[in-house]
């Protein structure tokens, strides 16, 4: 399929695969157009990782079940993330060093 062949093949494919899977358990967070890829408009929400204090805002919002960001994410808010899936608040579903290195972990309620 040719949209999966946009930006970011493995990507795409990975994430694909996981929805085969498991059914989505809440909202991504992310900068990459996972939404038009494929077809996840309803269960995205787009944010550029900067700024700590507004990720932990949009994480407030229950409806938020993942997290699909890139090595270019600002230090502060790598290290946080990485503080999550170390206190095992969230676990990493893939890595995928395409293009741009991206992470996507889920949630853990």
């Amino acid at each position: 399929d040719f949209q999966q062949s946009v930006f970011s093949p493995s990507i795409n494919h990975q994430m694909a695969e996981y929805l085969e899977l498991h059914k989505l358990d809440g909202k991504i967070l992310t900068n990459y157009p996972i939404e038009t890829i494929l077809d996840l408009e309803e269960t995205s929400k787009s944010f550029l990782f900067q700024d700590l204090s507004v990720l932990q805002e949009l994480l407030a919002d229950d409806t938020i079940g993942y997290l699909l960001y890139p090595s270019t994410s600002s230090q502060v808010v790598k290290d946080w993330i990485e503080q999550q899936v170390a206190s095992g608040d969230m676990v990493i579903v893939f890595t995928s060093s395409d293009f741009i290195t991206y992470t996507s972990v889920k949630i853990i309620d």
